[in-house]
């Protein structure tokens, strides 16, 4: 069984008059793809600095589970800082049921 291939011919005065029904969109402010507060972020990066880039030590003062961030460690405070603030450290645990 042969594939049939089909071309479609669009003539450039076609074209043209399709573009003119395009309208312009305005992009993201920023170029990350998740919106975060800048100064959680910076307040999170000194965190990471007292404690000497040690994620253990920086999870348990926050009272959280490092899992994310020891899999996926950053590589200087500012990355800390943002990706928490982002929410890429943090996750939804299953609750236990009582």
């Amino acid at each position: 069984m042969e594939a049939k291939s089909s071309h479609v011919a669009v003539s450039e005065s076609e074209l043209s008059k399709s573009v003119k029904n395009l309208k312009a969109t305005k992009g993201r402010e920023h170029s990350d793809s998740l919106e975060y507060d800048s100064q959680i972020a910076d307040k999170l990066a000194k965190l990471y600095e007292k404690h000497d880039a040690d994620l253990r030590a920086i999870f348990k003062e926050l009272d959280e589970n490092p899992r994310k961030a020891l899999k996926y460690p950053p590589c200087d405070a500012a990355e800390f800082g943002k990706k928490y603030a982002q929410g890429f450290y943090t996750y939804a645990e299953a609750k236990e049921a009582k």
